[in-house]
């Protein structure tokens, strides 16, 4: 039987909603965690970073807030937000500020602590630095410090992948974590992205998109789509080689993208891969927001092609999610794990070059109705698997123990675990925070 803990979550918002709007990584991850917890009957208190004060409406939880950069590392500040009195246990998921502010409430409030890290910070970080161009190593460092504290801090960790969780086993025996502990490795968990119970169901059935018959787009033609950030790991350079062959290839067919920059570098992402498919613009079709369903509803095939990078290979990929669940057939590239378990599963097409990028968009164009409702269908029981309740159990059950604290044990090379012996380093003025969104 469970018993009920009090837990105290520090995530990334805003709170995804069902619908029209575009939630990013973060807030996906952090309500993957909230509501099973709250499903399981435990007290959840959340809160998240985002650009102002204000208190979400999330349904089951105790107590929510909001609040910006500079506020939400503050355990004093969020302590005037949040009754944090009779807390059992604190948990830090999305992105590094969110957790640095779950290892603050743990230390202050002398509670176990979960850090979820939702993707590798150094290989997120370096992703950035090899797009923008950024030379100052201040940034570099100041991430590093914070995911050194965590990793100081943490009882349990949990990562997005298994080529991730290794990385962090050996981040974590640098830190001196893992001796004098013959159970170090149980307390490391992979808990992959997840979708709602609610997607391994059919879904309801969508009528051809105004936004695409209000641009000339015929209903039943065939289209491959894009949504989603203009992120980092993205190829658009190949990603727009591919598109271009594939609908010079194709007469009476288009490319469909969703989703806005939402900062310099991601807009340049944009604009270089919408100026790459110049030949092509005639049908290429540009939508800024609204809802994805329908859209995914009717596509032929779907893009994720990432760059050969760290982040790529220790990463994931949220988007694949609701690619397979509507049989808008993925084209991909192979360096997520979670890309080579859907081609493995036959979901997706696995690719290494643009040119098999294109041939493969081509096929999809050819796909029958059929042939989407049944790869449909085999994507949504595919997902049984990374339902939220389903991926969290690790979690749950460590809750349910009693939430132990690992051993508090020195190594032999003189590295102490506990964070209360571990030296608070200076970490100086930190960068803009309009970069932080990206961690």
């Amino acid at each position: 039987m469970t018993t009920k803990r009090h837990v105290l979550l520090a995530g990334s918002g805003p709170w995804p909603q069902e619908g029209p709007g575009q939630a990013t990584g973060p807030a996906i991850r952090t309500r993957q965690f909230a509501e099973p917890l709250i499903r399981a009957g435990h007290e959840v208190s959340v809160l998240l970073f985002e650009d102002a004060r204000r208190t979400p409406r999330i349904e089951g939880a105790r107590q929510t807030a909001a609040l910006p950069p500079d506020e939400v590392e503050d355990p004093a500040v969020v302590a005037s937000v949040l009754d944090l009195a009779d807390t059992d246990v604190v948990i830090g998921v999305g992105s590094m500020l969110p957790v640095h502010s779950a290892v603050e409430l743990s230390r202050a409030l002398g509670k176990p602590l979960w850090v979820d890290f939702f993707g590798d910070p150094l290989a997120e970080q370096h992703a950035l630095r090899t797009r923008s161009g950024e030379t100052d190593p201040l940034f570099r460092d100041h991430v590093w410090r914070l995911a050194r504290m965590a990793m100081t801090a943490g009882d349990r960790f949990s990562t997005v992948s298994g080529p991730q969780r290794h990385a962090l086993i050996g981040q974590l025996l640098m830190l001196g974590r893992m001796e004098g502990d013959d159970r170090a490795l149980e307390r490391i968990h992979t808990l992959p992205c997840a979708v709602p119970d609610s997607w391994t169901e059919a879904p309801p059935e969508f009528p051809w998109p105004d936004a695409l018959a209000n641009r000339g787009v015929r209903p039943g033609a065939p289209y491959v789509y894009f949504g989603g950030s203009w992120n980092t790991w993205l190829d658009e350079t190949a990603m727009a080689s591919a598109v271009r062959a594939a609908l010079e290839t194709a007469g009476d067919a288009w490319l469909v993208c969703r989703g806005i920059g939402d900062d310099a570098m991601s807009t340049a992402i944009r604009e270089r891969f919408l100026g790459l498919l110049e030949p092509v613009k005639d049908r290429v079709i540009v939508l800024d927001d609204g809802a994805e369903e329908p859209l995914l509803a009717h596509a032929k095939a779907s893009l994720c092609m990432d760059r050969a990078i760290p982040e790529a290979v220790l990463g994931s990929r949220n988007r694949l999610l609701a690619m397979i669940r509507f049989g808008a057939r993925p084209v991909v590239t192979t360096l997520a794990e979670l890309e080579r378990e859907l081609v493995e599963a036959g979901l997706a097409d696995g690719i290494g070059s643009a040119e098999q990028a294109a041939d493969s968009i081509v096929a999809a164009f050819g796909r029958t109705d059929d042939q989407r409702e049944n790869d449909a269908a085999h994507g949504r029981e595919w997902l049984r698997r990374v339902t939220f309740a389903e991926t969290l159990r690790p979690l749950l059950e460590w809750i349910d123990e009693g939430a132990p604290r690992r051993p508090d044990k020195p190594g032999p090379d003189g590295l102490v675990e506990s964070w209360a012996r571990f030296p608070v380093e200076n970490l100086g003025t930190p960068p803009p925070r309009k970069r932080w969104k990206i961690f």
